[in-house]
Parts: C-alpha cells; structure tokens; sequence
C-alpha cells in the first residue's frame, strides 16, 4: 500500500521556518543558513510531490523516495517543535530567549541542534537530488510560503494600552491562589467570542506579582493531607531545590520540569506512579526511585548535569525507559526490569559504554542515537529484541550481538569507527540496512532465512560481503561502495528489486546473474560499465529498467554489435529509464522487439538526436518523455501519434 505524503506538515514545517521565534533561536544556533538552505530544499521538493504521489502506486523506487521523504520530514518537524519547546518553556518570545539562550544550557543545545539540523538538511539534499533520477516534471501543489502566517502570542503586554481590565484579573488570581481546598487544583477557563480581550487578560494574569512570586518557591511539600492526589506537574520553578512528598497513594503521574535549581530527587514509596516525566532539571545530579512497583513509563529529558542513572528491582513494571540530552551522563545500570520493552536512549554525549544484562528479558525496542562516546553496547540475552537502531555512535568501534530469535530489524547508520559487526543467529531477521560506516571493511551474514530486505549505502572501506542462505530476500541495495571487490552471494531467487550505485562493474553482473526474478533493477553511477549485453537477456520478468550516469556506457548501435540481443529477452519489460548517459545517440534497435513496452523517458542525454521510424511498432506505448536533450529534433511526429501522452522540452 502506498504511503500518504505528509503535505500539511511539510508547510507547516516551512511555516514554522519563518516564525519569529525560529528567527531568534536560529541566530542564537548560527544556523540562519543551514535552516534557510533547509527551507530552500523542501521548497524545491514540494512542487513534485503531487507527481510522485500519482506514480508510488506503480513505481517501487518512487514509493521508497516518498517513503525518505516521509521519514525526514516528520524529524525535521520534531526539531522545530523542541526549538518551540525550549522557547516555551522559559516563558516566552523576545526577552526571554535571550535569557535562556546566555545561560550554561547554550553550548549544549548548539551542539545538538546543530548535529540535527546538519542531519535533516543532508537527508533532504539527497531526496533533491533524486528528483532529477526520477524525471519528476513539477506540479504546483496548495500555497506554500516561508512565513508567519499564524498569530502567535507571548507574555509580553503594555500594561499602559490596557484599561479596564483591574477587577476581571484580581477575581482570577484570587481564585488561583486561594487555599481553602487543599484536595483541588484550580483550572480557569476564560471564555467568550473573539476580539473580547481572553489573550490580553491571560496575559495581565501571567504577569502579575503576586503569580510571580510562586514562581521563587524553593521547597515544595505535599503532606498525607492530599491523598487523592492523581497526577502533579512542576513547571517554571528555577529556585525549587527540594520536592518533598509525604503519603501519595494514589498518585498516578509526576511531571517535573524546568526547575533549575533542583538537584535531587527522591521519590518515597508510591505504589500508584505508573508515569513520571523530568525534563530541563540542569543541576539534577540523583534520582532515587524507592519503590515504585506500577511505574510503567520513565523519561528523563534534558538533565544536562545527571551523571549516572540507576534503576533497582522497586520498578518491576517498568516497561518504556527513555534517555534523551543528558549530557554527562555516562553510566546506566538496570538491575532488574523483567518488563522493559522499549529503551531509548539519545543525544548523551558522555555515554560511554551500555550493557545490558538477561534481567530484561522483554526487551523488544532498543535505539541509541547520537552517543559520540560510546564505544561499546553489550547484549548478554535479548530472547524478544525485534528492533535495533544504532545511529551516529561515532566512536563505536564494534557490535556482536548475541542470539537474537526475534530480531526483525536492524539498522547501523553513521557508525565511522565501526569496524566490526556479528550476528549469530537471527531466524527472523526482515530488514537489515546498514549506512554510513567509513570503518566497515568487511559483512559476514549468518543464514537469514527471513530476510528481505537488506541495504548497504556509504561503506567506502567495504571490500568483503559475504551472505549465506536467505532465500526469501526480496529487495537487495548496494549504494555508494566503491572498494567492494568480494561478494559472495548464494543464488537469489526471490530478489524482485535490486538498486546497485557506486560499485565495481565485475560486482554488478556477479548480482544481477544470480537475480533471475528481478521486476526492478536500477543501475547507477556504474562508471566502468560500457555494455549491457552480458548481463540482461535472462531478465524475462524485468518489469522496471533504470539506467542513470554510466558515462561510459554504450547503448546505440553500432555495424558490429549484437543485433540488439541486450534487449531481446526483455519479455516483460514495461518501463524504461535512461538519464545522463553521454554516448546515447539514438535507441538501442533491440527495444523494438519489446512490445510490452508502456513508458519510456531519455533525460539529460546531449548527443541523443532523434527517433528511430520503428517505434510506431511500439504499439503499448502510452507515455514518452525526451527532458534536456538539447541536439533531439522531431522531424516525423506521425511516428509517435499513437502515444497519448507525450513531453518533450
């Protein structure tokens, strides 16, 4: 099934890139470029979406395309909510983000988002660059604009344009802080239809002293006098150094964040919390959980001064541990989670090296991004492990994971040291892809009788892969490995897709002549590669044919060459692709006999000139594109009258 293309959040996401609050904190990150070059980008992409939403249906590497771009573009929106996030929580626009950004969280959240934002505008760079690949002719989709379109408030207000409004704000704080009803917190809506004030008078609230002064509070105490008390947030308090809570029996969720001063925190006995969340907390160093046997869901986010976490065997429930900003961390010990089923943990920069004993034998979801110090990740027996994502470690040298029955994904991506990858046994193995890795010199996969699925992209010291039994692989990705010189590959029978760029030519045949199902094949950047014809007669169920910037490749005819044989077995064959090859100076005569032949594109071929008169015999020909050819001339447009649809520029 085609996936849907995220079109409201890419404009929002160009929306958002021209808010004022993203121009503040963009000038703050000096990353005013990379986010303008970001915006430029995704510009450029939108206006061939609507194409490549009509073609996914029946273009395999399309669909993947949309599939990139979907991926990218939901990170590139999480990267502007937490800019959004940040700005928020320290009170507002303007002033504010001055505030926050002179503080000893700047270099720190430069760091970060200087890494992602570098990560997102890479991604989508590369997307562009495909659309070329693909022949995308642009379509103009809904309005999108870089700009503040929306109206945004702030706590700003000028209490000398504001009359009349006294009484209304006093009744409000008054409620706010009344203290007769220890067991209620108080909620105040403010109602009414637009252009009333609501905004105005949130905001004189905001303001007021009296507010404000809650604000300095420095040590919170709830006594057994709450006992109903289900869920409590603590927000905004910069000077609270100690949270004290007495008797919670019933408490069931604990926020805490942005409190800065906060440099502990010990939880008593709570046999309800089955949520607790602590965010933006810089001078927490220790979290103590005593016994806390509901707690289900833990994240600790953005305790930039935490240096080791340790959860006993009080959290046996424990199910969702998320890690995320905390910079000096560089221990986490679990002791015993019998029920932990997905840890993530990114952005800790000090996180050297992670184990992970057999007391989480649920464990289903691991992912670690963005640890530069980690050289090590232990995996003494993971019987449920089904997702591993590792990404930008950069200082991981090697990976060995133990017996993993369960696993179905794995994914290296940005590993540079990385030398070094061992899989025992892995039945279910589905996907593996692995990216990135400048260290990685040679793959050796057990059998993977369940895998389908397997890339290998920008490998540059790659020289050796060798793959056992997986007779059930079905789309094979060789990108960008320019060393490889040995492939040991059984026979693959069930390859329906096969993406080779950026590899020897001997590589290349060694794969496709072992691919007798192949549906898709795309050749690209082949650079010593000069003919076709040993290699594709076998093809007969080749349904899609991609050939892109093999320079030395020569497709037309010639007095001495094969009769067109290269074609010829070409029985299924419906679509055809050809883009920057410089030699094609007309079609090969052997796609005459390919009368299943539906779409067929020349882009970016400078000595291409004209058509052969046999390709009216072509009679399922349905769509013809000739792009940037500038020597093609039509002299004879009856020869193609009988194709409907038709672009030539």
């Amino acid at each position: 099934m085609a996936d849907q293309i995220p079109f409201s959040i890419a404009e929002k996401i160009l929306t958002k890139l021209g808010s004022l609050a993203v121009q503040e904190i963009e000038l703050a990150c000096g990353a005013r470029k990379e986010l303008k070059k970001l915006g430029d980008t995704l510009t450029t992409i939108n206006t061939v979406l609507l194409v490549a939403e009509e073609r996914q249906e029946r273009e395999h590497a399309v669909e993947n395309w949309v599939r990139r771009f979907k991926d990218v573009i939901y990170d590139a929106d999480d990267l502007l909510d937490d800019f959004a996030t940040y700005e928020l929580r320290r009170g507002g626009m303007a002033g504010q983000v001055s505030r926050f950004f002179s503080s000893s969280n700047q270099a720190a959240f430069h760091f970060r988002m200087g890494h992602r934002i570098k990560d997102i505008r890479g991604r989508l760079d590369d997307i562009a660059n495909d659309i070329s690949k693909f022949n995308f002719i642009p379509r103009a989709t809904t309005s999108m604009r870089v700009g503040n379109t929306g109206r945004e408030t702030h706590s700003f207000v000028l209490m000398s344009e504001i009359k009349g409004r006294d009484e209304d704000k006093e009744k409000i704080i008054e409620i706010l802080l009344q203290s007769n009803n220890e067991e209620n917190l108080s909620v105040v809506a403010i109602v009414g239809i637009g252009g009333l004030g609501k905004t105005t008078l949130a905001q004189l609230v905001y303001n007021d002293e009296k507010l404000l002064r809650v604000a300095k509070l420095e040590i919170l105490q709830l006594p057994s006098c709450c006992p109903s008390l289900s869920e409590l947030e603590i927000t905004d308090c910069d000077q609270l150094t100690i949270v004290q809570l007495l008797s919670s029996p019933h408490l069931s969720k604990l926020v805490i964040g942005d409190c800065g001063s906060l440099k502990s925190l010990q939880l008593p006995s709570c046999p309800s919390l089955s949520e607790l969340e602590i965010r933006d907390c810089d001078q927490l160093t220790t979290v103590q959980l005593l016994s806390s046997p509901h707690l289900s869901q833990l994240v600790i986010e953005s305790c930039q001064s935490l240096k080791s976490l340790q959860l006993p065997s009080c959290c046996p429930s424990l199910s969702e541990l998320k890690i995320t900003d905390c910079d000096q961390l560089t221990t986490v010990q679990l002791l015993s989670s019998p029920h932990l089923s997905k840890l993530v943990i990114r952005y800790c920069i000090s996180l050297e090296s992670l184990q992970l004993p057999s007391c989480c034998p649920s464990l289903s979801e691991l992912e670690i991004t963005d640890c530069d110090q980690l050289t090590t990740v232990q995996l003494l027996s993971s019987p449920h492990l089904s997702k591993l994502v590792i990404r930008y470690c950069i200082s991981l040298k090697s990976l060995q994971l133990p017996s993993c029955p369960s696993l179905s994904k794995l994914e290296i991506i940005k590993c540079d040291q990385l030398t070094t990858v061992q899989l025992l046994s892995s039945p279910h193995l589905s996907k593996l892809v692995i990216g990135d890795c400048g260290s990685l010199k040679s793959l050796q996969l057990p059998s993977c009788p369940s895998l389908s699925e397997l890339e290998i992209r920008d490998c540059d010291q790659l020289t050796t892969v060798q793959l056992l039994s997986s007779p059930h692989r079905s789309q094979l990705v060789i990108d960008s490995c320019e060393s490889l010189e040995s492939l040991q590959l059984p026979s693959l029978p069930c390859v329906e897709g096969l993406w080779l760029e950026g590899v020897r030519e001997e590589i290349q045949w060694q794969i496709i002549l072992v691919s007798s199902s192949l549906k898709y094949l795309k050749i690209s950047h082949i650079y010593g590669l000069t003919s076709l014809f040993q290699g594709i007669q076998h093809l007969g169920a080749l349904e899609e044919l991609r050939i892109y910037y093999c320079i030395h490749l020569n497709l037309s005819d010639k007095e001495d060459d094969d009769g067109g044989l290269q074609f010829q077995g070409l029985r299924s064959l419906r679509k055809l692709f050809i883009a920057g090859i410089p030699k094609l100076v007309s079609l090969p005569k052997g796609l005459q006999h390919v009368t299943t032949l539906e779409t067929l594109s020349i882009a970016g071929c400078h000595d291409f000139t004209t058509l052969p008169d046999w390709i009216s015999s072509l009679t399922s020909l349905s769509e013809l594109k000739i792009l940037w050819c500038p020597r093609f001339k039509l002299e004879d447009r009856s020869k193609i009258a009988h194709i409907p649809r038709i672009d030539i520029f």
